[in-house]
């Protein structure tokens, strides 16, 4: 019965019904776990966007078979999606080893994370090489960014950000200050409507 169900989950798989998969998987698992099982509907629910859930899965099919290459693979998937990166590098490694270093896949996967990870430690070194104004403008500018992508996603392509960010008018031109900041803040909001007017 337990092999049916594997079958069954992996033509769902197949087919891309990972929930319905991941169900199937389950059911088999309650049966008779094993590590080939919890690789399946690891990988199902990391097509899901259930990383924690997968991860956990990953690791239980690496604790019940130690050698099975495919359970590394999927730890060093769910790890990588979290931006654990040498954490991800170390299992691809696994992978790769269990695998008796003859997986392409792998050793692919073992060059471009190595790379990865050494632009991330160059980015890094850059990062602490600046100024405090510098990195204080780049995390508004990052910020704004962020806000603009959001935006973006809400609204589609109603959405324009040129209108949107338009500088608001400056303090000098309106009475006290609170009063300016409400002036900029009003002028936005209807900078705003007309961006997202039909």
């Amino acid at each position: 019965m337990t092999r049916s169900l594997k079958d069954h989950g992996n033509e769902l798989f197949k087919h891309g019904e990972y929930l319905k998969a991941a169900a199937v998987y389950t059911k088999a698992i309650k049966e008779a776990p094993s590590a080939v099982l919890y690789s399946n509907r690891s990988a199902a629910l990391l097509k899901l966007n259930k990383v924690a859930k997968a991860l956990a899965d990953a690791e239980e099919c690496v604790s019940l078979d130690p050698a099975f290459h495919k359970g590394y693979m999927r730890m060093a998937l769910a790890l990588e999606s979290q931006q654990r990166l040498e954490e991800a590098l170390d299992c691809y490694r696994k992978a790769l080893q269990a695998a008796d270093n003859n997986n392409t896949e792998y050793a692919a996967r073992v060059k471009a994370l190595s790379k990865a990870i050494g632009k991330k430690g160059q980015i890094a070194k850059a990062q602490s090489r600046r100024s405090p104004a510098e990195a204080a403008a780049l995390a508004f500018a990052e910020s704004k960014l962020t806000y603009a992508a959001e935006l973006a996603k809400e609204h589609g392509s109603k959405f324009a950000p040129e209108l949107f960010f338009l500088q608001g008018r400056s303090s000098s031109s309106g009475g006290g200050s609170s009063s300016s900041s409400q002036d900029e803040s009003d002028e936005v909001a209807v900078r705003a409507e007309h961006a997202f007017a039909a």
